[in-house]
């Protein structure tokens, strides 16, 4: 499913950013909804796929460091990055290289990925 929405947002990115662009009420909900679709699939798998690479014992405080100080890097910085992109080519529509750009270090590190470890023996 990860995949699957990262592939849609490597093809919806750009129309995302133009409905935008264009600044009617219609096409700013076409372009919100679209982006929700591709979001939930990514944000639905996440966390399945962040846990399954901890061991049992400590499962929920490295899943949980781990997703939130991605989220607090990542997430703080898009929107910096995001006005940077529009100001450098002068353009509303930039920001959809971060979107395409995050689509593809993803789907790299699923690549990277090498299936899901066993499940971790209980200490003793």
């Amino acid at each position: 499913m990860l995949k699957l929405g990262c592939v849609l947002g490597l093809i919806v990115a750009y129309p995302i950013f133009y409905l935008i662009s264009i600044q009617s009420i219609f096409c700013i909900f076409c372009s919100l909804t679209l982006f929700a679709v591709v979001m939930a699939f990514n944000a639905g798998t996440v966390m399945f796929l962040t846990t399954r690479y901890f061991p049992v014992d400590f499962r929920f405080t490295g899943s949980c460091i781990s997703f939130n100080l991605s989220m607090s890097l990542f997430g703080g910085l898009s929107p910096l990055i995001g006005l940077y992109l529009t100001q450098k080519f002068q353009s509303t529509i930039a920001p959809f290289i971060l979107l395409i750009a995050s689509s593809m270090i993803t789907l790299l590190a699923l690549k990277l990925i090498k299936g899901f470890p066993n499940d971790y023996p209980k200490r003793s």
